[in-house]
């Protein structure tokens, strides 16, 4: 049987019919893994997934209690620890490495009775926004293999777009859910900030370098099914600041700008644009196009000032030198990202003092106050995902020709995926159409802690479909 049609939703309601086994299920994905030219999925644990999927059935066989997933097969960004699972983070040092523990939010799933198969490719360190990394082949955009897939979820955006998997974890601090979404025409949340546990993902007995920045969220083939996967996850990690947020009604209104970025989409970007402008005033919403009054150049350097100093406070003590941290990261991860803005600024930041830090945190926080009063206005904010669709893979860390102008790599796509990180929203990425056989998405804005009424408002509002 060809499960390729099939939603994550409608896999869940053929199991709980037994329509179809875990088994089935998990022995199909798994083939297709092992057939696939891609190199979206990095790894596979062929024996513990069919064992873990025989032993669902049999609990299905003799009415016991099944999770919510259950017996779904998935794949998981290989930055998630799974005991017993090598999970490299892309990066050589740890190509055997096994932890004893699993992440949290990956253990909920397991609870739930979904079965892990395989691992998701991501760039070295999860630390860009390719898929290149110090082990693998490089995965590529399953559209057009000369294109980047995305990063760091790319692996995962790239198995759902090839059908390799019906959901994924993703994690995002500077558009690495938002962006691989983007790229390969999939869904993707990056939740709420300080909501969902994520500092169990780095290796075991190392210090989580960020705090509230990094977050982690459901990728998918639909709106509906991250909406369920993260109904699941809510069970087991309540969303106790939800009812604090909640709103009456839809005020069907909804804010949008295309603009205020550099650089600004190009004109086949700004047509699909104007595209899902007209569907959605069709559905009779009240568009307005308007921007917080906030400065997106200063939360990019303050994104860096925080990322930069927590990065070089998370390395062991006997690195104490700032040269020497700074050497170490620099080669590690800031050199593949080009000479531009971030480096610079990330640079700087390792070498901030805890004054400048606490300075940058105070006007994230002030960011913020003022982004959720401009969202109190509005269903949710629309912002483009990039200036255009998949960047070609030979730009990666290079300048960019764009619009009569060259940008370098990281201020052409960290314009849009950094700042926007600093917001500490709720953000679903999502396609709106294709450029020359490419996707193109959005990133849609919602309210602090309403993760899943900006799903239900997106959903209801217009029937967004994978394209």
């Amino acid at each position: 049987m060809n499960f390729d049609g099939y939603t994550a939703c409608e896999l869940i309601a053929g199991l709980k019919k037994r329509t179809w086994s875990s088994v089935e299920l998990t022995t199909y994905y798994l083939n297709k893994v092992n057939r696939s030219q891609s190199c979206a999925v990095v790894s596979v644990n062929e024996q513990y997934a069919l064992n873990t999927a025989k032993k669902i059935d049999k609990k299905r066989n003799e009415g016991q209690y099944i999770g919510l997933l259950q017996g779904l097969p998935f794949t998981v960004k290989d930055s998630f620890k799974v005991s017993n699972q090598v999970t490299t983070w892309g990066m050589s040092f740890y190509k055997s490495y096994k932890p004893k523990k699993t992440s949290l939010l990956i253990d909920a799933l397991i609870k739930e009775d979904g079965v892990i198969f395989g691992r998701t490719a991501v760039p070295t360190g999860s630390f860009d926004w390719n898929c290149k990394n110090q082990i693998h082949s490089e995965c590529k955009n399953p559209y057009d293999s000369s294109r980047t897939p995305g990063g760091s979820s790319g692996g995962a955006a790239a198995a759902l777009a090839s059908k390799l998997t019906p959901i994924e974890i993703g994690s995002d601090i500077a558009g690495s859910i938002r962006y691989p979404a983007h790229c390969c025409g999939v869904f993707g949340l990056r939740t709420t900030e300080n909501w969902l546990p994520i500092k169990d993902t780095g290796p075991e007995n190392a210090k989580f370098p960020f705090s509230g920045l990094v977050v982690p969220g459901p990728m998918g083939n639909s709106i509906e099914d991250i909406q369920f996967i993260l109904d699941v996850i809510e069970k087991h990690f309540p969303n106790k600041n939800k009812t604090k947020y909640l709103s009456t009604k839809l005020k069907n209104k909804v804010a949008y700008n295309y603009k205020s970025i550099y650089p600004r989409p190009s004109l086949d970007a700004e047509k699909l644009l104007g595209n899902l402008n007209d569907n959605l005033i069709d559905f009779g919403i009240t568009l307005v196009d308007d921007f917080p009054k906030i400065s997106m150049e200063l939360l990019y350097k303050d994104w860096c000032t925080i990322v930069g100093y927590e990065y070089s406070n998370s390395l062991p003590k006997l690195l104490m030198l700032t040269q020497i941290k700074k050497i170490i990261l620099d080669n590690l991860f800031f050199k593949k990202i080009g000479d531009g803005f971030m480096r610079k600024h990330l640079l700087a930041g390792m070498s901030s003092t805890q004054k400048e830090y606490n300075l940058a945190i105070e006007r994230k926080l002030h960011s913020q106050k003022i982004i959720d009063e401009f969202l109190a206005e509005y269903d949710f904010w629309i912002l483009p995902n990039s200036a255009i669709e998949a960047l070609p893979l030979e730009l990666s860390s290079k300048e960019i020709k764009h619009d009569n102008r060259v940008y370098d790599y990281t201020t052409f796509l960290g314009n849009y995926l950094c700042p926007t990180a600093m917001f500490g929203t709720p953000v679903v990425s999502l396609p709106i159409g294709k450029i020359q056989g490419l996707p193109y998405g959005v990133q849609v804005h919602g309210r602090k802690f309403r993760d899943q009424a900006l799903l239900s408002n997106l959903s209801r509002i217009f029937p967004f479909k994978k394209i």
